[in-house]
């Protein structure tokens, strides 16, 4: 992390989200975590994901355009890292290779397929990709299939105006500097090593004692076992620091669980409804106004965005090859309703305008879904697994 914050400004949860997204490469009984950053256009998303995946080694990082089937033919190495960058859909071939691949993480996704130009059974032809490939996305406003989008850790980068300031500092101190892109230093390097013997150890088996001590609320199978995976991602990186016991299990900690719970803190709200962060700015506008509803020319005012965006977040993006839209709050929030035949009458000047109004049912129930703590602990069993004391870890070097 010291050597992410040196090359990228900022976004340190973003950063450790990424690390966990590895770390999930090293552990025998994950389903997984692959990461979608979402945000304004040069806001930093693409340079988070290139900084951190600078520090891996070469040959496990994958980034640039692919063809829908390109994968399947690239022989990459199992646990390798697939940026994919600046996308906002995918057609249906791309979502179904993503879904499938995603789905069989531990076990990889084989395609098989009829090669005319062959004979007899040697028609026949499979192609696949490793197990345990891990995939970073970067979109503006993360219009994907809700299958794509419910399998994702999303986070959104800081658009704050001091985290503008800083990224500007940096433009300017590189321009004075004459520097382009990443220094490969030695600190690079050692990181680049640390990941690839990592890499190249079968992967561990991690045990969470703790686990039924923790209480879910308002959250779904599926980000449970998100969570529980950042915790054994988090232990699969120190395995090295711990003592297993007899069976050969990582043990997982404390410090592996505040970890986990720092990092869902900061994404619970969007892994709950599955908004981007200029939905959830127009969901609150929504409902805040209360029961009588908000114009879109509120929302736009509000909101601070323009009317495209404030329509992109009702009603989401519609796809290049259909009529259908994706994303949206239409689509991802029971109650929300649209009243195109329920008008409010704008006076501007000596201009009437009229426009939609937008509302939200059942507000209560709704913002306590929303806003509640998808997973808390309880009590936490012990004993933990022993650490390595300071002396042991001096002389302590992997094998």
């Amino acid at each position: 992390m010291e050597q992410f914050s040196k090359i990228h400004i900022g976004d340190r949860e973003l950063g450790e989200l990424l690390l966990l997204s590895t770390g999930s490469q090293f552990c025998i009984n994950t389903e997984g975590l692959h990461v979608n950053c979402s945000g304004q256009s040069g806001k930093g998303k693409t340079d988070a994901c290139k900084a951190l995946g600078f520090l891996l080694p070469e040959e496990y990082f994958i980034s640039g355009s692919l063809s829908n089937k390109a994968l399947l033919y690239m022989n990459i190495k199992s646990g390798s890292v697939v940026l994919i960058d600046d996308v906002d859909e995918f057609n249906i071939e791309m979502e179904q290779l993503i879904k499938s691949t995603i789905s069989s993480y531990q076990t990889g996704y084989k395609h098989r397929f009829t090669d005319f130009k062959k004979q007899g059974a040697n028609k026949s032809q499979e192609v696949w990709i490793p197990p345990r490939t891990a995939f970073w996305f970067t979109s503006v406003h993360s219009s994907f299939d809700m299958q794509v989008l419910n399998r994702l850790i999303k986070i959104d980068v800081d658009e704050s105006p001091e985290q503008n300031r800083l990224i500007l500092e940096r433009v300017l101190d590189n321009a004075v500097a004459g520097k382009c892109g990443f220094d490969l230093t030695e600190d690079v390097e050692v990181c680049r090593e640390i990941f690839r013997q990592l890499k190249q150890k079968a992967p561990c088996e991690v045990s969470i004692p703790f686990a039924k001590q923790l209480i879910e609320k308002s959250t779904t199978p599926r980000n449970l076992k998100m969570f529980l995976d950042m915790i054994m991602s988090s232990a699969a990186f120190f395995q090295f620091s711990r003592i297993p016991p007899e069976n050969g299990q990582i043990i997982a900690s404390r410090s592996d669980l505040d970890r986990a719970e720092r990092l869902w803190k900061k994404i619970h709200r969007a892994q709950c409804t599955g908004l981007t962060g200029e939905e959830q700015k127009v969901l609150d506008a929504i409902f805040n106004a209360g029961n009588m509803g908000i114009s879109n020319k509120d929302l736009e005012i509000r909101c601070n965005l323009n009317k495209g965006s404030v329509s992109r977040a009702i009603h989401g993006k519609k796809q290049s090859h259909s009529d259908e839209h994706k994303g949206g709050l239409k689509n991802k929030i029971v109650g929300l309703s649209y009243h195109t035949n329920r008008k409010v009458w704008i006076y501007e000047g000596s201009i009437e305008n009229q426009d939609s109004i937008v509302s939200l049912m059942d507000q209560c129930d709704e913002k306590s879904e929303i806003d509640s703590s998808c997973i808390q602990l309880h009590t936490v069993a012990t004993p933990m697994q022993p650490i390595f004391s300071t002396e042991n870890l001096k002389s302590c070097t992997v094998a």
